[in-house]
């Protein structure tokens, strides 16, 4: 009898634990905690808070769950002067044919300016020939 009331009472206590366990991992994010506007827009934030994008907040390192006033009691809420349509998101894409992560492509320069040719020079002037040295008469070798 003894073992079978502890055999209960371990059971319990394990799917008690993974209860528990279970229950922190999907809480929500309070005021000035990160959000995903982009992939999950208000549902990251607790209840009466909305996922403000970055770039309607002063501080514009990422999305944070804010109240959606613009009243803040977390500093980093305080909303921007000039606010824009930036949105801070730091997920990755998975290009599903190569596995990897697929970025954004890079903003192409623009060429620089050519420079002029340079002028060609003036030929050179061709020198006179030089002149054969005459043969010996009759053809008779020298020295003798």
């Amino acid at each position: 009898m003894f073992r079978t009331a502890l055999r209960v009472l371990v059971r319990v206590a394990v799917m008690a634990g993974v209860a528990a366990s279970f229950g922190t991992g999907c809480s929500r994010q309070a005021e000035g905690e990160r959000c995903d506007f982009t992939w999950a827009g208000d549902q990251d934030c607790d209840e009466g808070l909305v996922c403000t994008p970055c770039g309607r907040l002063q501080q514009k390192s990422i999305d944070r769950c804010c109240l959606p006033s613009g009243a803040y009691t977390d500093t980093r809420c305080i909303p921007t002067t000039s606010p824009t349509e930036l949105v801070c998101n730091t997920h990755v894409t998975i290009d599903t044919e190569t596995g990897g992560s697929a970025g954004t492509g890079g903003t192409s320069g623009t060429g620089g300016t050519s420079g002029t040719g340079g002028t060609g020079g003036t030929g050179g002037t061709t020198g006179e020939g030089g002149t054969s040295a005459a043969s010996g008469i009759g053809g008779a070798a020298d020295g003798g």
